[in-house]
């Protein structure tokens, strides 16, 4: 019998298990290593997007596992890694080299330049590199954009109406199914059963539930698609 670190109900000998088998312990390893992920600087991106993009990468991993072996295990190098990397994505590759610095004394002070700004050739070199990067990437207080806050006041976001021409937009974009899991998820306001019963997806094992992977992996497709849409500025936030 293979030991999977499964429940021993779900074990069955000689049968190679599938990522659909190992759904519900991936989703509570994922789910343990919340505490893992302190990052607060990106208010945009919370655990739940994380979970959901380590979601997808195990499933495209789940077929280097050997089965010979603990599942747990590889799950975890997965997982720290995966963390470690969107991280790095999002902030480490970005962020001013003060923060790893020995001469970094807290609260902008440095024990060399007195100030963490210019004088060092390192931090000179960041402004001039991945500043503009950082910027973009991390939201920065309301001072740093005085100019563009006070401008809104001649402008007004309806919410409503450009969410529907969001709506119709991505309908015309999204293919077969996308588009049938777009309309019911974040039209209509299904949950992921309700659609996936909508839907017709059937599921022959016990406690599993029918198309979520499925569901999971087209779920990315598509909100992918939803921020190439709005980055490319054909919908209108301000009228």
């Amino acid at each position: 019998m293979i030991n999977n670190n499964l429940p021993k109900q779900e074990i069955i000998p000689n049968k190679k298990l599938e990522f659909e088998d190992c759904y519900d312990l991936i989703k509570k390893e994922i789910e343990k290593r919340r505490n893992r992920w302190t990052l607060t600087a990106c208010a945009w991106l919370n655990y739940d997007d994380v979970a959901s993009m380590i979601m997808v990468h195990v499933w495209k991993k789940f077929s280097y596992w050997d089965q010979s072996r603990p599942l747990i295990p590889f799950l975890s190098q997965i997982i720290h890694h995966q963390i470690s990397n969107i991280i790095r994505n999002n902030y480490s590759s970005f962020s001013r080299p003060c923060l790893k610095c020995p001469a970094n004394e807290g609260d902008n002070y440095c024990s060399i330049y007195g100030t963490q700004d210019i004088q060092c050739p390192l931090y000179l070199k960041w402004t001039k590199s991945k500043k503009n990067a950082h910027d973009i990437k991390l939201a920065l207080p309301m001072i740093n954009h005085e100019n563009e806050v006070f401008t809104l006041n001649k402008e007004s976001l309806d919410i409503e109406k450009t969410g529907n021409e969001l709506h119709q937009k991505m309908l015309k974009v999204l293919t077969g199914l996308e588009r049938k899991i777009y309309l019911n998820l974040y039209i209509k306001n299904k949950s992921e059963e309700e659609t996936a019963e909508i839907l017709g997806f059937k599921t022959t094992e016990k406690n599993r539930k029918a198309g979520y992977r499925t569901i999971c992996v087209l779920k990315k497709k598509i909100l992918e698609k939803v921020r190439t849409m709005l980055y490319s500025g054909e919908v209108d936030f301000y009228r």
